[in-house]
């Protein structure tokens, strides 16, 4: 297995670790098969994504580069998308290598398993969440690059090997998480049907 997946499943691990803990501490008296079928699902259910390989990848790439194509077109900036390279009017962008697609789905993903668990929601509200965390995730690497796209488009391309990049992602990042993480804090107890 290569190191991204060590990665993956150690951060699964640690969010399963940290959930059974408040599990336990806040109800020793319930029966732990909730508990015990909840962490399963936070632990495993990147193995399937990683079976897919390359392939779903390169579909979340695309997905956010149609979705960036799209927001560039809606502000005005003449702009084509030919597979994954965003063609600018005085430059281009190659989305390959600077947005994978699935790490930011996956941590997202995770993040919402472990915060549904956390703050207890309702079953239908679970899967609200997770499907709201999974659209975020696309929305947050769309718009992500699209911010990069103005960024080159304005300054070039030299910006790509700076640290703006990897500063852009994780603000769009952060802010998706902040948005599921009030979600998840208000809808305690509610059950959306």
């Amino acid at each position: 297995m290569s190191v991204d997946v060590w990665v993956v499943l150690c951060f699964s691990v640690f969010c399963a670790n940290l959930y059974y803990h408040h599990f336990v501490d806040t109800h020793p008296e319930r029966p732990r098969r909730e508990m015990w079928a909840w962490i399963a699902l936070m632990v495993g259910w990147v193995l399937p994504l990683y079976a897919l390989g390359a392939g779903l990848g390169m579909g979340l790439r695309r997905l956010a580069a149609r979705l960036s194509w799209f927001i560039l077109t809606l502000t005005g900036m003449p702009v084509q998308l030919q597979d994954a390279t965003l063609h600018l009017p005085r430059n281009y962008l190659d989305i390959t290598p600077v947005c994978d697609g699935f790490y930011t789905l996956y941590f997202l993903v995770t993040l919402c398993l472990f915060m549904a668990g956390v703050f207890e929601l309702a079953a239908k509200t679970r899967i609200l969440f997770v499907a709201a965390a999974a659209s975020l995730a696309l929305l947050s690497n769309g718009v992500r690059i699209a911010i990069l796209a103005w960024v080159v488009h304005a300054r070039g391309a030299g910006v790509l090997e700076s640290h703006l990049h990897g500063a852009i992602g994780s603000v769009t990042f952060v802010l998706s998480l902040a948005t599921l993480t009030f979600w998840a804090w208000k809808s305690r107890g509610q059950n959306f049907t």
